[in-house]
């Protein structure tokens, strides 16, 4: 069963990220964040985490696990039993998903408690703040069967680099509409827009009214067909040993 491979995962890989890295880093940009100034200090952290370091963070977080499974020979053992390959990678692509979730949390405990007394600097709710953070987490959710099968294939500094320097490029150059949400990077730059007034050059505007809910859905339900469709390919992929 899927659920019992996912345990015996998390268990063989407990060591791998201590909850020091998973709690100061989103801790410490939010220092940053709140450093730089407090005008719309939520919108800024928001677009510092989302749009700059998420792809980076997602990129260590399936690196990591890659490089500590070929280090201690894991991958040797999975290929020389029968073991349910797919379901060894679903469970990997699921683990690293809630690590990030985790991360994603204690910015929104920060965000949420900030909320109380700085300014949240446009027309969006304290709550549509939240749901932004929620909904950017799924819209990044395609990025770690990827950057697994980068790590998995090329590296763990070729899936680091490329996701960095792709994703960013391809979220700042996509626009706030409908064709960007082809593009699987732009996702969370429009549900951030919307939610928040917070633009993919870091900017923000004031007219945000709720947003478009239409493109809002639209962006979180391609990146959901996206996360499913490259988890199965890449399943696929591990269980032929590359």
């Amino acid at each position: 069963m899927l659920r019992n491979t996912f345990k015996a995962i998390k268990l063989s890989s407990k060591g791998q990220s201590s909850l020091k890295q998973l709690f100061f880093l989103p801790l410490g940009l939010s220092i940053f964040s709140f450093l730089l100034g407090t005008t719309f200090f939520q919108g800024q952290v928001s677009y510092l985490w989302f749009i700059l370091l998420s792809p980076c963070i997602l990129a260590i977080l399936s690196g990591s696990m890659d490089k500590s499974e070929k280090r201690e020979t894991r991958y040797y053992t999975y290929f020389s039993t029968n073991s349910r390959l797919p379901q060894i990678w679903i469970s990997k692509v699921l683990l690293i998903f809630q690590r990030y979730l985790s991360m994603c949390l204690v910015l929104y405990i920060v965000i949420g408690f900030t909320s109380w007394w700085l300014p949240v600097g446009t027309n969006s709710s304290p709550a549509a703040v939240c749901l932004a953070i929620f909904l950017s987490a799924i819209a990044l959710a395609w990025q770690i069967p990827f950057t697994l099968l980068l790590s998995y294939r090329f590296g763990f500094a070729v899936a680091v680099v490329f996701n960095t320097i792709v994703g960013n490029i391809l979220v700042l150059i996509s626009k706030d509409s409908f064709p960007s949400i082809l593009n699987p990077y732009a996702n969370v730059g429009i549900i951030l827009h919307q939610l928040m007034g917070v633009t993919t050059n870091g900017t923000t505007v004031d007219n945000i009214s709720g947003g478009n809910f239409l493109l809002i859905l639209l962006s979180v339900g391609v990146s959901m067909i996206y996360f499913v469709v490259i988890t199965f390919l890449t399943s696929k992929s591990f269980s032929k040993g590359g």
